[in-house]
């Protein structure tokens, strides 16, 4: 436990926290306000791709079963 207190404490006087919010809270707030977004729309269009690929597939699924 004394080497992680050891590390903790020279991390603070190095100013190494590794956070995204640093010194501005507001600023860290808006950047992973606004990543959450994009990334909520690319699994959104990913969704989206994904239920109209399975629709063509099984469109030309009846297609090949229909010509038989």
């Amino acid at each position: 436990m004394r080497m992680i207190e050891q590390l903790a404490a020279e991390l603070a006087r190095s100013g190494l926290y590794g956070s995204v919010f640093g010194e501005s809270s507001t600023l860290g707030y808006a950047v992973i306000g606004v990543l959450a977004f994009a990334l909520g729309i690319v699994f959104t269009m990913f969704c989206f791709r994904l239920r109209r690929w399975r629709e063509d597939s099984e469109k030309e699924d009846g297609d090949d079963r229909e010509c038989r």
